[in-house]
């Protein structure tokens, strides 16, 4: 440990000490840069005063071959020295604006040389009205001669203070350079060796370490051991979750599926006795079923196995559907439900739907079963809080007692209602609060004994004008497919190997106008006769004996004649991996045990309808 703080500080140093050299270097990098911009200033005014000269030269050089030679091509030099003379002019006053003796020169420069402008051109003048005698006499007056000796002794003073000014800036910016020089290799070499004491303390630490590393090897062998021994038991778990699944649905698939006969049975009507009979059978069934798949739900959650798919989702859709779902079981209780989402706009959020409409589901199931007899609930939802939607469900049930309120979420609690007559696991709490939390939001309640509670959830929002939600949606969240009227005149094959569930089939089909089915009770069986019935439908079980459903829908699809026909799978393999692994597989539909006599229908009747 003091050798780790030893390193530490080392390398604190050498951090702070490359940061001070580099500001410093930074500095006198930038000082560099500045002491080299003045030696490039001073040259370009050198450059400037030595053209301005040149010019003047070429100017005076014009106009003496044209007096010579009376050729107007040697007033082009004498052109040019006009405009840029003038050019050299302004931009030697702006580069030496901060120089007030170079600038006075510049002053005293400038009417000499517009003097010496005006004598050239009288020189011309004179060529042009009385001849080359006249212009040569006036040229050896001398007047010009002594403007352009004054005009460069000026400029040759100006680049003399220069030079001097020229000298004296290479020299600073030698100094600079030489001064980044030594602070770099002075800075490089210090954190070099600060470096080299830190490799060498790191090096015996290495050393010590190694010893460490060798006997911590062991553990982490012994480590591996009880992991690998872990994952197998969350396997065998997630295993016997699918296996049990499936073997409580099989019985129960029976179970329901007759009682749904007898009770819609227009044919041979029941007692009133035998109806409630069925009743009880269908509620018991349904109970217990239900119990199995919030078991089963947990499990999955737990393990890390519920896939979601977020997307946009419209509330008042969602809770239109539940308000249908729940209401008959509040009004055998004569509790009133108030929607009071009606009239708040149509906001969107972002979760996944089917999960989502289980959450609301279980809030106001619960709201429903904790009531008072002749109870109210409230459902309401408005803003929350960083950009979410709070949904709250009120009722005006007894409350939780503060001393419980920690246990609400936990799982197998019933918040009290243990011995009671309230139905349930507990878990469905424990469920729904994982769901939210998949989902991004947050849930909580707030409650009083003798008032009722609260439970809320905030979920992400959608501003309203990314989604626009049509006034019908609400409406059409309510009505199924069952409604349209079936085809007739097909053909449907079953493949099944319970006997049970092959009869339970028998009567639902049976039900369906002209459609006719035939029966396979082995994969095998039904490859055969779907290539010689060649039906319009074929429904299947997945864990049939010897070749299993994937299997047979192989076959099927590699069968020329059998290829096209769809093929929907019916299997008590009911959890999420089971029914993706099949969609995934090819299947049309997967449907699950047991079975929902108007699901089965409805399926059955949406996909012959595609064939016609």
């Amino acid at each position: 440990m003091k050798n780790i703080h030893f390193i530490g500080t080392i390398f604190g140093l050498s951090l702070l000490l490359i940061i001070a050299v580099n500001a410093v270097s930074w500095r006198s990098i930038d000082r560099l840069e500045v002491d080299a911009g003045r030696v490039r200033h001073t040259a370009e005014v050198i450059a400037r005063l030595e053209s301005l000269l040149a010019s003047i030269t070429d100017g005076e050089t014009g106009q003496r071959g044209f007096v010579i030679t009376g050729d107007e091509a040697y007033l082009e030099p004498y052109h040019s020295f006009l405009t840029q003379a003038e050019r050299d002019y302004q931009a030697l006053l702006q580069l030496t604006a901060d120089n007030p003796d170079q600038q006075e020169k510049l002053r005293e420069l400038h009417p000499v040389m517009v003097k010496r402008a005006e004598v050239l051109n009288h020189v011309i003048g004179i060529f042009r009205s009385k001849g080359a005698g006249p212009a040569g006499d006036a040229i050896r007056e001398g007047a010009g001669k002594k403007l352009h000796d004054q005009i460069r002794q000026l400029v040759r003073e100006m680049i003399r203070v220069e030079n001097v000014l020229l000298k004296q800036r290479e020299l600073v910016t030698s100094e600079s350079a030489r001064f980044s020089r030594f602070l770099i290799v002075a800075g490089g070499t210090l954190t070099l060796a600060l470096l080299l004491v830190v490799l060498t303390i790191m090096w015996f630490e290495w050393k010590r370490r190694m010893t460490a590393e060798e006997r911590l090897h062991g553990i982490n062998q012994e480590l591996q051991i009880v992991t690998d021994k872990a994952l197998a038991a969350n396997k065998a778990k997630s295993d016997f979750l699918s296996s049990m699944s499936h073997e409580l649905r099989t019985p129960m698939n029976a179970i329901l599926g007759f009682a749904q006969l007898l009770e819609d049975n227009p044919e041979e009507p029941l007692s009133s006795e035998q109806a409630e009979c069925v009743r009880q059978i269908l509620k018991g069934g349904n109970h217990l079923l239900q119990l199995i798949n919030e078991v089963l739900d947990l499990a999955r959650i737990e393990s890390g196995r519920v896939s979601l798919s977020i997307e946009q989702v419209h509330p008042r859709m969602v809770i239109a559907g539940c308000l249908e779902m729940i209401g008959g079981l509040a009004e055998k209780s004569g509790i009133r439900i108030h929607d009071l989402t009606d009239g708040r706009g149509q906001p969107v959020i972002l979760a996944d739907f089917t999960r989502f409409k289980q959450v609301l589901l279980n809030l106001l199931s619960n709201a429903v079963k904790y009531n008072r007899q002749g109870g109210e609930i409230w459902l309401d939802y408005q803003p929350g809080e960083a950009d979410t939607l709070r949904f709250s469900v009120r009722d005006s049930g007894p409350g939780i007692a503060d001393a419980r309120k920690s246990e609400v979420f936990a799982p197998f609690n019933r918040l009290g209602a243990e011995g009671g007559a309230i139905e349930g696991t507990g878990i469905g709490l424990t469920i729904t609060k994982k769901l939210v939390e998949m989902m991004g939001g947050r849930i909580g309640f707030d409650s009083t004994v003798g008032q009722g509670s609260t439970f809320w959830l905030e979920l992400p929002l959608v501003e309203e004008n990314v989604a626009v939600v049509a006034e019908h949606a609400v409406a059409a969240a309510t009505t199924t497919a069952a409604d349209a009227p079936p085809r007739t005149g097909k053909k449907l094959l079953y493949v099944e190997d319970n006997p049970a569930n092959m009869s339970l089939m028998e009567h639902i089909i049976g039900r369906v106008d002209e459609i006719e089915m035939i029966a396979a009770h082995t994969a095998e069986l039904g490859l055969e006769l779907a290539r010689k019935e060649q039906p319009d439908l074929i429904i299947m079980d997945i864990n049939l004996p010897g070749m299993n459903g994937f299997e047979a829908l192989k076959a099927l699809r590699q069968n020329a004649t059998t290829q096209a026909i769809p093929v929907v799978a019916l299997s008590a393999n009911a959890m999420e991996k089971d029914i993706q692994r099949g969609l995934a597989a090819g299947f049309t539909r997967y449907l699950t045990k047991p079975i929902r006599i108007a699901e089965v229908q409805t399926a059955i009747r949406e996909i012959l309808e595609t064939q016609t």
